[in-house]
């Protein structure tokens, strides 16, 4: 990654997310979100060209019948709002509404796009709460917690979602009328993961600083 970077090759890398060819698309998307998994790479990631970083892959989101494609975009978008890049730029230009839904047919894409509203919704941008809530993210989120598709770690992210989702109080309401999302949500805080967080770990860790035990 530091060769990648030293030689300049960000901007390329970011510019290729527009090729016409879906399959360097999908590698360049890729490369994005393992280069801004970097904290001090994330930055470069979203502000190369000109559109930034973050544009170009919610535009990749929106290309129909393309979930291999998916996963790679919203892993990459959900790793610059883990780093805290362009979280108001990216409620801005759409992403909310290109996650929200988490249609895919594939399960990978719809398990980072939780990764990725999970971290826009512990932003410090509030509004992000209320795009996910007003496009339509609560139903998609709760339905992953009835899921085993998505593993552990996807159904984290949905839990900590809903629990950010919450702490606009009018929501906890809401998500509390979903169908059964209590006692899902009861049944599911007795879930673990790995205690320490290793820098070679595919997660970020959540607010409170880990990525352990769920914490209301």
């Amino acid at each position: 990654k530091r060769l990648v970077v030293d030689e300049g090759g960000v901007e390329p890398l970011v510019t290729l997310l527009g090729s016409p060819y879906e399959a360097v698309q999908e590698c360049a998307a890729w490369a994005c979100a393992a280069l801004a998994k970097e904290r001090e790479y994330a930055p470069l990631v979203a502000s190369a060209t000109e559109l930034g970083g973050h544009l170009l892959l919610i535009n990749l989101l929106r290309t129909a019948g393309a979930p291999r494609l998916h996963v790679k975009a919203a892993r990459a978008l959900g790793w610059l709002a883990a780093r805290g890049q362009r979280q108001y730029a990216m409620r801005k230009d759409g992403s909310i509404p290109a996650l929200s839904p988490l249609s895919s047919p594939d399960g990978r894409a719809r398990k980072n796009a939780a990764f990725a509203l999970k971290h826009l919704s512990q932003s410090d941008d509030g509004a992000c709460r209320i795009s996910i809530v007003d496009f339509g993210g609560v139903p998609p989120l709760v339905a992953m917690l009835r899921s085993t598709e998505h593993g552990p770690r996807g159904l984290v992210h949905a839990v900590q979602c809903l629990i950010s989702l919450c702490r606009v109080e009018e929501y906890q309401v809401l998500i509390g009328l979903e169908s059964g999302c209590h006692q899902l949500l009861v049944k599911l805080l007795g879930l673990r993961l790995p205690h320490h967080h290793h820098s070679g770990s595919d997660e970020a860790p959540d607010a409170s600083g880990t990525s352990g035990e769920l914490r209301l």
